[in-house]
């Protein structure tokens, strides 16, 4: 069995650069849900109704015929957490005797929530080059920044008071020192109940493809008075090197875009990465995230590629912006 191949190279595969650590507690939020669904489905609004605010998890559900204790797959889940460079791992037994494992880029949960969010610094110090904190309210707001790590003066915690935010989302991102690795999002966590409404989501109902997304985008841009995207056949030609089975950003293959796109007298931007269920899910996500929506809505940006392609947990959508500056 495939997956059964896996744990067991887990288990044998020397360490990576990486030191993962086990998610006790959301071991204990996750183990029902984590046995009665597809974890690589799960979108944040369902992750937020168990009390789980870590963005970015990635998981799976398998069955194997080896015995295993607890103590045994609590080091396999580190293992593959740090093969997928994720900080946070947890895993657990099913009724059925499956095992799931979970993968997140958060070594611990380092936020409290309230009036006031509080943010715990030391392992954002400890594991990002940078970080930040935005906020998206509900409907047609441009996201803005409410921290960053320029910003915090050695504070070993950054206080935000939510009251004065209206509905929306809140998120914690992270720049891995790994100088392979891009951004990270460690956590989203909703403001006032927010709706989650798409702005003029009916242009995203026509067909599930990269043409129906790029649609509805204008759409929505030309709210702001933004210059609509063209789709590109160069920017998606240079963006086929960005397809691969994960939601991670690779800063070296991304820089091999980059060089490519200059030659052309294009800027590439940036990117955004989902695996799930459909362009609508991908739309409402990136625009739930007020990191990916400030990309959507990049005032430098006339270029687009939005590439779609099936895997095994999903449909991986990625989507790329740029700057001609021959136009």
């Amino acid at each position: 069995m495939k997956k059964l191949i896996i744990l067991s190279i887990l288990l044998s595969s020397q360490a990576f650069s990486i030191t993962s650590k086990f998610r006790s507690d959301l071991q204990e939020k996750l183990q029902k849900t984590a046995c009665d669904k597809n974890l690589s489905h799960i979108d944040p609004i369902s992750f937020w109704k168990l009390g789980v605010f870590d963005s970015q998890i990635t998981g799976q559900v398998f069955k194997t015929k080896k015995k295993l204790n607890a103590e045994i797959l609590e080091k396999a889940s580190i293992k593959l957490a740090e093969k997928r460079h994720k900080l946070g791992a947890a895993a657990g037994f099913c009724e059925d005797g499956s095992i799931w494992t979970i993968a997140t880029p958060a070594p611990e949960n380092i936020i409290s929530t309230g009036e006031k969010l509080k943010i715990h610094t030391s392992e954002l110090n400890k594991n990002c080059s940078s970080y930040r904190v935005d906020f998206a309210a509900d409907g047609l707001s441009l996201p803005k920044k409410l921290a960053s790590s320029a910003k915090k003066e050695n504070l070993d915690i950054i206080s935000i008071n939510t009251k004065f935010l209206k509905a929306g989302v809140i998120s914690l991102s992270c720049d891995p020192k790994d100088e392979y690795l891009g951004p990270q999002t460690w956590f989203m966590i909703p403001n006032k109940d927010p709706k989650f409404e798409i702005p003029n989501e009916k242009f995203l109902q026509l067909a599930n493809d990269s043409s129906t997304f790029i649609s509805w985008l204008n759409s929505v841009r030309t709210i702001y008075s933004m210059k609509p995207l063209r789709a590109s056949d160069k920017v998606n030609k240079a963006s086929k090197r960005l397809v691969y089975p994960s939601i991670n950003h690779n800063r070296k293959i991304l820089n091999l875009v980059k060089k490519s796109l200059k030659k052309d007298k294009i800027n590439l931007i940036g990117e955004n990465r989902f695996i799930g269920k459909d362009i609508v899910e991908a739309a409402r996500q990136f625009w739930m995230s007020p990191r990916h929506r400030s990309l959507l809505l990049n005032k430098n940006a006339n270029e687009i590629s939005v590439i779609k392609k099936a895997t095994k947990n999903g449909n991986l959508i990625v989507l790329t912006v740029a700057s001609n500056t021959s136009i």
